[in-house]
């Protein structure tokens, strides 16, 4: 994974220049964060998905042994970490996975697209605020991961709702996060 992220560290750093977007309603953008987190993995003070990826990895493996959670939605990431766990999740199980991960910024799909381009794997990417993302039922499992400290009270119980309408009947979401 080392090797990785030392080809994808300048990719980051030059792609979260080009592509990153300026959040209006706070007034700042996400080119800082998308572009030094992969630096700051190299360096060792940075930990792939919050340091939950054993967590999510024995979560994900056990919804793909079953055969019941093919279609997985990643909801925000800021590199390809989290993808990186759902492949190696399903790969572990000899499982098949249709992933689509959605972010309202262009440089972590574009990493994730590289990702999953260098893995042989199939990604498919939607640049969206996930509040405004409708495909109802159409996922067996959405997984995230340090998300929800970008969201106030109110826009929690709505994405938790955006989360439920995307669920098929029967699906899960499974998240971590820092308290």
């Amino acid at each position: 994974m080392e090797s990785t992220l030392r080809e994808s560290a300048p990719l980051a750093l030059q792609w979260s220049q080009q592509h990153c977007r300026v959040d209006t309603e706070h007034m700042r953008d996400c080119a800082w964060y998308h572009g030094f987190w992969q630096i700051a993995r190299v360096m060792g003070i940075g930990k792939a998905s919050g340091g939950h990826a054993d967590f999510l990895l024995d979560a994900l493996r056990e919804h793909a042994r079953s055969g019941r959670f093919r279609r997985v939605l990643v909801s925000g990431t800021v590199d390809y970490s989290m993808p990186a766990l759902v492949y190696q999740a399903y790969a572990i199980e000899n499982a098949s996975v249709e992933l689509t991960i959605v972010d309202w910024c262009e440089t972590p799909l574009l990493l994730s697209r590289w990702y999953a381009d260098r893995v042989k794997q199939q990604v498919r990417t939607v640049r969206s605020n996930i509040l405004d993302l409708r495909e109802p039922g159409g996922f067996d499992l959405v997984l995230t991961n340090s998300f929800l400290g970008y969201f106030n009270v109110e826009q929690r119980q709505r994405l938790f709702g955006v989360w439920a309408e995307l669920l098929r009947p029967g699906g899960k979401a499974v998240l971590s996060n820092r308290v």
